[in-house]
């Protein structure tokens, strides 16, 4: 047999090898995608197969390239099993981490180079309705809603990137095209080097026709104060969560998605009619939806519903879960009364529960933080420090004067399927305990193979709060055990 048959053939054997251990997270796919950093081995590769030709040597720099490939995978295997997520390797410039490899002197900006930019458009006094369409490649995306048109904040840990840009077009319907070129090698090179944070938030007033384009990147969009009237969403290799909401009382969406994981949450006074195409896909239900005879899925209030959710998916491989939101925990709980869906209603909240609101959460958090265990952090203590200022208006419109903001981190991971969520805060005397509901991918799970830094913004109202004294903070899981505490001086209130 002719050895360049060989080749291709053990080459093939061992690209499906590779793309196995992935899927079954024993090898990290940003760590494979950091071998972009040796490029020029292949020159190396087809010059030796050059000088070469027509010896017994001839597939010399085949050879070597197939049997670099091999070493560069069993380290990248050995780490992602060995290594913390916070944990490398170093051999001189090479540091090889569980999920990527970088070379700190290559002339690439160090990780904690934090480069932000703002930008803000005006609301035009015409305009009477919005249609955006926004493309993301790689990273962090956060969409939101604010009170102008559009505005966007940048943070990156790497000076490699192509700025993303924003173009308005005024009108009775403004356009609003907002793009991080997937295509660009400057968006490619962040992966290897550093991360990039895009928050978005378009007008919540204006009625919205939004379409949504992501490569291989996190997306967390907060739809529910957006008056979104249709949603057009196409995903490649992502980890994306969507939270719908009640403002428009109709939506329509169409959501595509290839080898990807998604997590839609869904208010509980929102009726939802379901059509689905699946593939190898892992499909999630609320117990409320069931299935029609024509095959879709449908509440049995969605005819007569005020709030309706007519919701259309196309899923290649992954993951895609469909759940109901938790109640925000009023001040002045009661017991949740039963319902006709046969929703699971949840246990009463404590009788020290207190209101709180969760501003803000999402799979990368934009605040610096490198441990791999959960911590909690009190952003009212200096709201114009330089972790925070330059992010403050992605927390807009909070006031810091009148409400308790606190940063709720699950710890950085090695890949994506990680969740921190609030289900309840409770006051007893001097203690503030903060309730969450910490979420891990199954090991079958289909999860982006990116490392992700799960977190959650919430706010509690500093009248709930004793005048004064300190305050002792508390996180608890799901299982009752403690995770994170910290203080706050009643000075500081």
């Amino acid at each position: 047999m002719p050895r360049h048959k060989i080749i291709t053939g053990i080459s093939l054997i061992t690209i499906g090898i590779l793309f196995l251990l992935i899927n079954f997270n024993v090898l990290n796919a940003t760590y494979l995608l950091s071998a972009v950093l040796f490029w020029p081995v292949v020159f190396l590769a087809i010059g030796l197969n050059l000088i070469t030709r027509g010896t017994s040597l001839r597939t010399l720099g085949s050879w070597l390239l197939l049997s670099l490939l091999l070493i560069y995978a069993g380290v990248g295997v050995a780490a992602n099993q060995m290594l913390s997520p916070t944990q490398y390797w170093q051999n001189g410039p090479l540091r090889v981490f569980a999920d990527h490899v970088t070379l700190n002197d290559s002339g690439l900006p160090q990780d904690n180079t934090l480069v932000t930019n703002h930008v803000e458009h005006a609301l035009p006094d015409a305009a009477k309705a919005i249609t955006a369409n926004v493309e993301f490649g790689m990273g962090t995306l956060t969409m939101a809603g604010t009170q102008t048109m559009v505005t966007a904040d940048v943070s990156e840990t790497s000076s490699t990137f192509a700025l993303p840009t924003i173009n308005v077009t005024e009108g009775s319907t403004t356009s609003i095209n907002a793009s991080a070129d997937p295509l660009s090698l400057t968006n490619v090179l962040p992966l290897i080097s550093g991360n990039l944070n895009w928050m978005l938030n378009i007008n919540q007033t204006l009625p919205l026709d939004l379409t949504l384009k992501t490569g291989a990147s996190t997306n967390h969009l907060d739809l529910h104060d957006l008056n979104l009237q249709t949603l057009n969403v196409s995903m490649g290799a992502a980890t994306t969560d969507i939270q719908f909401g009640l403002k428009s009382g109709k939506i329509t969406a169409a959501i595509s998605l290839g080898a990807a994981s998604l997590t839609l949450n869904l208010p509980q006074e929102l009726a939802v009619r379901l059509h689905y195409q699946g593939g190898l896909t892992s499909l999630s239900l609320p117990s409320d939806l069931k299935k029609q005879p024509n095959g879709d899925y449908e509440t049995s209030n969605y005819t007569n519903a005020k709030n309706q959710l007519d919701l259309t998916l196309h899923a290649g491989l992954g993951n895609i879960t469909l759940q109901r939101l938790n109640a925000y925990v009023s001040s002045s709980p009661t017991q949740p009364a039963a319902n006709s869906n046969d929703t699971p209603i949840k246990p009463p909240p404590s009788p020290d529960a207190i209101k709180f609101t969760s501003l803000r959460y999402g799979a990368h958090s934009p605040f610096d933080y490198n441990l791999g265990t959960p911590a909690v952090q009190v952003l009212n203590d200096n709201p114009t420090s330089a972790t925070v200022n330059p992010l403050i208006n992605f927390l807009q419109p909070t006031d810091f004067n009148t409400n308790l903001v606190l940063l709720l981190l699950q710890g950085r991971q090695a890949t994506g399927g990680y969740r921190i969520q609030t289900t309840e805060t409770d006051l007893h005397g001097t203690t503030l305990t903060v309730k969450v509901e910490l979420t891990t991918p199954l090991r079958a799970d289909m999860v982006t193979q990116v490392a992700t830094n799960p977190y959650e913004v919430i706010t509690v109202a500093k009248h709930l709060l004793p005048k004064t004294g300190g305050l002792s903070i508390k996180v608890i899981d799901q299982t009752g055990k403690p995770v994170a505490s910290t203080t706050y001086q009643a000075s500081s209130r």
